[in-house]
């Protein structure tokens, strides 16, 4: 009776599959999205399925105004819209984590095929062995790739890439699933810009072919014949030149890849967005970064120590992602997703065959692996306890969704949305029912907060936004230059025939409506006797310019 009612529970190892998605899962709930591209996206989305079709030109800024958009996202926009108009906020909280859970419950797959293939390869014990341990290494892959985790187009990309990632990984066993890379690079060109990625991970899936082409087999293992070998290389080239075609299939053809890279080749960009700069330790996420970098670099020391200064073949492939991978997380922020992912698979596939014994720590005992009978009889108990852990996680994931929250002056639930003032675009929106600002009102905003106050007054156009490839130096150094209250803000404004400020909060805490200016900006609008505040809360102000210029 007790052993079939124990049966009814879950086991040790269920437990830590579960807990490595449920626990992404919760904490993307948990922290807010940022709004400063999740908003823009969402008004685009909501034009195109209102059958405006994919905007080709810009019309919400006076800056760039007619300006060519290409708006190679447009796919994740029509899907982020439609999700808000039928669940609101709490959908997109939940569409958020769910998209969490499924790239880091394909990153877990990966892991523990990866190991698996890697230890018939190499003959070999594994740390990865475990539920457990994998699971404590998706969570420090989670930890590294949280900076890019925000709610935009990225994320479906993340989730196609630990797809196409777990498909590669397991082609010797399902080798039918590699045709639905070129489906995933079809979706993906219309989704973000990172579809590049997949032909990438195709072409290191072809090295690591090729170089076991020239492996020994195993002790008790058939050879494969050589026909059949080189049909596997053959036919991930294959794949990788079918899904180099398959991201043509969008409407924008061969001029996205030419988007993409005039993307990464334009210095404005890499140096005026933060996460296109590459991380500094001196930041947590760079730290973060870093320190699995120098793990994983630690893992590929001691396999070429193994090997005798030069990796087996099994091993050429895992090290060249870790290389080309690890690289292009030094050089941008934007790569510390694809890292965390694919570099972390690649050290756990580089790993068996190393002996925990070797590595004798100072003043340590010698570390001795578990057997696989003592990491499956650990792993198979069961527990109603295991149960309960279960039950609690998914109680508090319904718990802390924004349903039950209360909204803020314009319907956003609390701890929702970050960079999204809610008192400053209900001001607007007032100012501009009452016609005290024009439709089509001419406001100057800061950058991360463009694409919310965009989304949240239509009717007005706004100086810059989150599209940063569409606005010249010239635009985004008076951005800067009004931002810090240089000497020249007023004539800027000017020039611009602009009507109204937002600033970020201009006044100290502690002085909350008082004169007591703390920056420049500030200072520089206050003394010009050409513009009055006309609304102030903890977020920022709003300013509407009282007096004509000189000679206007």
């Amino acid at each position: 009776m007790v052993a079939a009612a124990n049966r009814r529970w879950p086991s040790i190892g269920e437990l830590w599959t579960f807990l490595g998605i449920a626990l992404p899962f919760l904490a993307a709930l948990l922290v807010p999205m940022p709004s400063v591209d999740l908003a823009y996206q969402l008004r685009a989305g909501a034009g195109i399925l209102a059958g405006q079709g994919i905007p080709a030109v810009d019309t919400w800024t006076f800056t760039v105004a007619g300006n060519p958009w290409l708006d190679q996202q447009w796919g994740a926009q029509v899907l982020l819209a439609a999700v808000y108009q039928a669940g609101g906020w709490t959908g997109l909280a939940i569409l958020r984590a769910t998209l969490v859970a499924a790239a880091f419950a394909g990153v877990l797959a990966a892991l523990r095929s990866s190991w698996s293939i890697a230890s018939v390869r190499a003959g070999g014990s594994s740390i990865a062995s475990s539920a457990r341990t994998a699971t404590l290494i998706v969570l420090g892959s989670f930890a590294v790739a949280a900076p890019a985790l925000a709610l935009r187009p990225q994320l479906f990309a993340i989730v196609l890439f630990a797809a196409t990632l777990l498909i590669l990984v397991d082609r010797s066993r399902h080798p039918r699933r590699l045709w639905l890379i070129p489906v995933f690079a079809a979706a993906w060109a219309n989704l973000h810009g990172s579809f590049p990625l997949v032909v990438v991970l195709v072409a290191l899936a072809w090295v690591d072919e090729v170089a076991l082409l020239r492996m020994p087999v195993p002790a008790g293992h058939a050879r494969a014949p050589l026909s059949r070998r080189l049909l596997g290389s053959t036919g991930l080239a294959l794949i990788g030149a079918i899904s180099a075609l398959a991201t043509l299939l969008s409407p924008f053809g061969i001029d996205a890849w030419k988007y993409i890279e005039n993307l990464a080749r334009n210095p404005e960009i890499t140096s005026a967005v933060t996460e296109w700069r590459p991380p500094t330790p001196l930041e947590p996420a760079g730290a973060v970064f870093y320190l699995s970098l120098l793990i994983v670099l630690g893992i590929v020391a001691y396999r070429l120590r193994s090997d005798r200064g030069r990796p087996g073949a099994q091993f050429m492939g895992p090290t060249l992602s870790i290389v080309v991978f690890g690289v292009l997380g030094v050089v941008t922020g934007r790569g510390l997703a694809w890292w965390a992912i694919a570099g972390f698979v690649a050290g756990v596939s580089l790993q068996p065959g190393l002996r925990l014994a070797d590595l004798r720590l100072p003043r340590m005992p010698v570390l001795r692996a578990r057997t696989a009978r003592e990491a499956s009889e650990s792993e198979t108990r069961r527990s109603p306890l295991n149960a309960l852990v279960v039950v609690v996680l998914a109680t508090a994931a319904v718990a802390v969704l924004p349903l039950w929250r209360p909204v803020g002056p314009v319907g956003i639930p609390s701890a929702t949305l970050s960079f999204a003032p809610q008192g400053i675009v209900e001001k607007l929106n007032f100012l501009v029912g009452v016609g005290s600002l024009g439709r089509d009102a001419r406001i100057w905003n800061p950058q991360t907060w463009g694409s919310w106050l965009e989304f949240g007054v239509p009717e007005a156009r706004f100086a810059i936004d989150s599209r940063i490839e569409l606005f010249p130096s010239k635009v985004i150094a008076e951005n800067e230059s009004i931002t810090r209250g240089s000497a020249d803000v007023l004539d800027v404004l000017r020039s611009y025939h602009v009507d109204a400020v937002v600033t970020t909060r201009g006044l100290d805490s502690s002085s909350y409506r008082s004169l007591t200016p703390v920056d420049d900006l500030w200072t520089a609008l206050y003394n010009s006797g050409e513009w009055t505040e006309v609304y102030q809360d903890v977020d920022g102000t709003i300013w509407m310019r009282t007096a004509a210029p000189f000679g206007e």
